[in-house]
């Protein structure tokens, strides 16, 4: 994938992923120019027209900071976090990581938790 700044990375996806853009790649009109024939103003565009009509607002950051929050989350290290969202600065990546950790040191530690856990 080439991404913002001309920098080139590999994206890994499952299988089921493979499956629905070999099918898609077979089927797509020739003559565009990017995978799905969207810029970066166009994907936008798409998604503020999603907000309006659901009420749920989005955007291209958005799913960018969710991607970043789940993997954490999912136990991602620093390194393999920033490897896989492609930052220069490791910064973002401990961010995102410590945020994770403070996520789950908090509900375990939660007095809402020690209450459940002596009324059953």
């Amino acid at each position: 994938v080439i991404e913002k700044g001309n920098k080139e990375r590999f994206v890994f996806f499952e299988e089921a992923t493979q499956k629905a853009l070999t099918e898609w790649l077979a089927e797509r009109p020739t003559d565009l120019e990017t995978v799905f024939g969207l810029t970066a103003d166009a994907l936008r565009h798409v998604l503020r027209r999603f907000g309006e009509k659901t009420g749920i607002q989005a955007s291209p950051h958005t799913f960018r900071r969710t991607t970043a929050t789940l993997r954490a989350a999912a136990g991602a290290s620093e390194f393999d976090l920033q490897a896989a969202m492609g930052w220069d600065d490791p910064g973002m990546a401990r961010y995102y990581v410590a945020q994770a950790n403070q996520r789950e040191k908090a509900l375990l530690t939660s007095p809402m938790r020690q209450i459940a856990r002596t009324t059953h």
